[in-house]
């Protein structure tokens, strides 16, 4: 079941029957049979949304009617083209694990090109995207930027957090409880400071964690991951930040 998802197939249940799943090397050659299956291939992309917990962009939603391209479909795309990332690394065995983090190729069918702005699919089909500029890698895929960011804000602590956790099996401990006072100085500081909406996203987490309760955490934990804030919360990229009045922050890709 961890292998294909489902129950035994028939070509495993005749092996058993006839006694030859004894030995490791039958048992490695039924191993290497089952992922190599369909259904094979479909539970190890299965495995790479719930290890990345992409597939929480299915339930992501947006103002559409500021954003009218981000759509069902779209989401279901993003959610699969993390899918078809870890595939390929984990068949392709002239890929390095590297290509997790910094590859500069993604895999898109054209509704997701489209939405991204890139080129070269023409169907519905997912296919290779090589020699990207901008993307490539699990942390600028869609589904990780729009399901680690806010609806109005991209995110760089949830961002930050889900590399940490989730890729480097580092434990990011909770905030303590005693940060009320510091945070309402902190939030009223925002917004005296953000009248004229002109806040970028770094600027407001910066001045939402300098007090000595929260700076000595994200000092270790967000720093890295400000890389990221190329990328809207609509896993859009952008090369400049517009704020909206008010601490709120109602970031457009410009």
């Amino acid at each position: 079941f961890s292998l294909t998802g489902s129950t035994p197939d028939d070509t495993l249940l005749a092996a058993a029957k006839a006694g030859t799943l004894t030995t490791d090397v039958q048992i490695q050659a039924q191993v290497t049979r089952l992922l190599d299956s369909t259904r094979g291939k479909t539970q190890i992309g299965r495995f790479a949304g719930i290890w990345f917990n992409t597939d929480s962009v299915l339930n992501e939603t947006r103002d559409t009617t500021k954003y009218p391209k981000y759509t069902a479909s779209v989401q279901k795309a993003m959610a699969q083209e993390v899918r078809e990332v870890f595939k390929n690394l984990f068949y392709d065995t002239s890929a390095p694990l590297s290509d997790l983090f910094d590859a500069n190729y993604t895999y898109a069918n054209k509704e997701l090109a489209d939405y991204y702005g890139i080129s070269g699919p023409t169907g519905s089909s997912f296919v290779k995207v090589s020699n990207l500029e901008k993307r490539g890698g699990i942390t600028t895929a869609g589904a990780f930027l729009v399901a680690n960011a806010h609806p109005d804000r991209s995110s760089p602590i949830q961002r930050a957090v889900r590399v940490r956790e989730l890729m480097l099996c580092q434990h990011i401990d909770p905030p303590p409880n005693n940060l009320a006072a510091d945070r309402t100085a902190l939030q009223m500081k925002v917004e005296e400071l953000n009248k004229a909406g002109t806040l970028t996203t770094r600027q407001f987490y910066e001045i939402n964690t300098d007090s000595p309760t929260c700076a000595g955490c994200h000092a270790k934990i967000i720093n890295p991951l400000f890389g990221t804030e190329d990328f809207d919360q609509m896993g859009l990229w952008r090369s400049t930040e517009l704020g909206a009045t008010g601490s709120s922050l109602n970031i457009d890709n410009a």
